[in-house]
């Protein structure tokens, strides 16, 4: 699924709002999942049943500290005869936590110890039932993430003093993949895969 040539996964693409369960196994699972699950697996499972709409709004943060964090998210989903098709909007904004809300981190100078973050989730899946015995199935993911850091770098051998340095990055991915899957007997299902993953990171 939402992997780079197999290696890593970004799991971040998927809205939590998109996701039924996650099912961890933490021994080999290669007779499920084929010959690459020998160390584990974690697999999330999407919501593939859900028929109308949901919203959820929440808000918080740290009681000693300027942190705040706020989320939203909208799913919709719709089924019909032989398919099903479930699309989630997710937004996630946290503030900066300061050094000078940690009274050892406060010494360090002025600065963040976490960082601004925003971050926007649009997660689509579809399936439909071609024939009795033929399945297609579709995922599309779109995220988009801006983080801001700000921390000051003590330095007792520069006329300039402490320096302040001010990070910030945006980063664009998008997923989409596709498969067939073919009842060829009772016991015996074959399937086709195909997906592409893009990331434009700007810093």
């Amino acid at each position: 699924g939402l992997s780079d040539f197999g290696q890593t996964a970004d799991v971040s693409l998927i809205p939590m709002a998109a996701i039924e369960r996650v099912e961890v196994l933490t021994d080999g699972a290669s007779a499920i999942y084929g010959s690459d699950a020998i160390g584990g697996v974690v697999n999330f499972v999407l919501r593939d049943d859900f028929d109308g709409a949901e919203t959820s709004l929440s808000y918080g943060g740290v009681t000693d500290g300027s942190l705040r964090q706020g989320d939203f998210s909208q799913t919709v989903g719709r089924r019909w005869t032989g398919g099903h098709a479930v699309g989630t909007y997710a937004y996630h904004s946290v503030s900066a936590l300061e050094r000078n809300d940690r009274d050892y981190a406060a010494p360090a100078g002025r600065g963040d110890l976490t960082p601004d973050e925003i971050r926007q989730n649009v997660f689509v899946t579809l399936s439909q039932e071609v024939t009795d015995r033929l399945k297609l199935n579709g995922d599309l993911g779109l995220a988009r993430r801006k983080i801001k850091n700000e921390y000051t770098t003590l330095s007792l051998f520069t006329p300039l003093g402490d320096l302040i340095t001010r990070y910030h990055s945006q980063t664009d991915q998008w997923f989409a993949g596709a498969a067939l899957d073919y009842a060829v007997t009772s016991a015996l299902n074959a399937s086709i895969q195909a997906s592409y993953a893009h990331e434009d990171a700007n810093r």
